[in-house]
Parts: structure tokens; sequence; C-alpha cells
């Protein structure tokens, strides 16, 4: 069930990962850093929104060639992205740019790609932008 209203408590907006252990990550907040192999599971962290916004999130590749994806929370695959070049895919940023046409929890997956060469670094994820959509793009978006 998804609430319409605000809770003073919870955030507007905001990115965490999916475990209980680490902080929550809001607009503007520093950047969260991690290590990743490439034999480990992905890891997952959640952006909560009201709807009708847009988001875009950053990964920087700091040795490792990631693969980001962003899932709708009734787990359909909105986007996925694998595109930063410098250093043969290990270095370089992973910019998704989602829109949140539904309220509710936003998956953004961060994968190890499958490369032969790969090795274990480190990698941060930040929430970098928050926008609300115009009545022209909630209507493009609908039709697809």
């Amino acid at each position: 069930m998804v609430r319409k209203t605000r809770s003073p408590s919870r955030p507007l907006f905001s990115l965490h990962p999916v475990s209980a252990q680490q902080t929550t990550l809001q607009l503007k907040s520093p950047a969260i850093e991690r290590s990743l192999a490439p034999k480990d599971t992905a890891h997952e962290y959640a952006v909560t929104t009201q709807g009708n916004q847009a988001f875009t999130v950053a990964v920087e590749q700091r040795g490792i060639d990631v693969v980001v994806t962003v899932l709708a929370p009734d787990g359909t695959q909105l986007l996925q992205v694998d595109s930063a070049f410098e250093e043969q895919g290990t270095g370089g940023t992973e910019v998704a740019n989602a829109t949140a046409l539904s309220a509710g929890e936003y998956r953004v997956r961060v994968a190890p790609s499958e490369r032969p060469d790969a090795k274990a670094a480190k990698y941060t994820i930040a929430l970098s932008q928050l926008r609300l959509q115009s009545t022209l793009t909630r209507a493009f978006y609908r039709r697809m």
C-alpha cells in the first residue's frame, strides 16, 4: 500500500541501500562508497518517490566496470546503463536518468560487468538530481 501523504519523519526522496545496516542517502548528501568484486552479488539501493518525478543516480567507477539497472516498484526494468568508456570501462561515471510516474520504492541495482579482466575495486553512488515532471512529459511517458 502506498501512502499519498508525506510523513514528517520520512524524506520525500531518498536513496539508501536495501540493507538496513547503511545510512540513508538523500539528495545532496555525500555519496556512498562500496567495494565490489567480479563474482559478487549486485548491490541494490531503494529510491522512494511520490510519483510524477524524475531522478538521476550517478555511479562513479573506481577501477571496476559496473552495470546500473533501475527497477520500478512492480519490479519492471525501466533502464540499464553501461556506457562509461574511460580506462576501458573501469573508470568514468554511469548516469541513470529515471522517470518515476508512480509513487513508491524504485530499486537501483549496481552489478559488476562480466569482463574477463575484471578485478575487485570500489565505486560511489549518489542521488544527484530530482525533478518534477511537466504535464507534457508525464503524458509522453504514460503512452509508452
